[in-house]
């Protein structure tokens, strides 16, 4: 549900509910990359370049870690 409402902004070009929208389903499905990449575009759409490389560094991060 939250990835359907989350699409349905982006059409309507509201980016600030996106990143909100994102951030639930990042939480619920932590372990899926596609929810990783897709909060990070969400950012970028917003404006937040920094907020978007943090997020994809954070991804990055947890990979390192589940590999060690």
């Amino acid at each position: 549900m939250y990835r359907e409402i989350a699409t349905m902004h982006v059409m309507i070009r509201q980016h600030g509910p996106v990143v909100e929208q994102r951030l639930k389903v990042l939480k619920m499905q932590p372990h899926m990359r596609l929810n990783w990449t897709q909060l990070a575009i969400s950012h970028h759409l917003a404006g937040s370049l920094d907020e978007a490389a943090r997020v994809l560094d954070s991804y990055e991060d947890t990979i390192k870690v589940g590999d060690a």
